[in-house]
């Protein structure tokens, strides 16, 4: 037997993004469940709110026990490029793969650091 389910982000960064977006069919107001406003968010994918939700969380259980899986988003990789010892033919495919106005804004996140406080970043190896 396997389950999985999403670890949402805090509702407060769910109330955050009603001034950011003007989906009023998102927020329509604070009557809504947060969890609703929550998956909402999560719905509009990685680029468009990398710079204030955390990273994407699953908690899969099975017979053997319980594990967390930990997504990176775009940014996170980014960050983690220019990091490391990085060849520029990676940073040109990555840049190339969203292009340039998007990895552009990532650069801009990264140099004012307006992304979501966590840890340090996470390795993409699975062990």
């Amino acid at each position: 037997m396997l389950c999985a389910s999403d670890v949402l982000p805090l509702p407060v960064a769910a109330y955050m993004l009603q001034s950011m977006y003007a989906d009023v069919e998102c927020f329509t107001g604070f009557r809504k469940p947060s969890e609703k406003a929550c998956i909402k968010l999560w719905a509009k994918g990685d680029l468009p709110t990398q710079h204030i939700l955390p990273r994407r969380r699953v908690v899969v259980f099975n017979t053997m026990g319980l594990m967390e899986v930990i997504f990176n988003r775009p940014v996170d990789i980014l960050r983690k490029l220019f990091d490391g010892n990085t060849l520029r033919s990676q940073i040109e495919e990555f840049f190339n793969r969203f292009g340039a106005g998007e990895a552009a804004a990532m650069c801009l996140m990264i140099a004012a650091k307006l992304l979501y406080a966590e840890d340090s970043l996470i390795s993409n190896s699975v062990s």
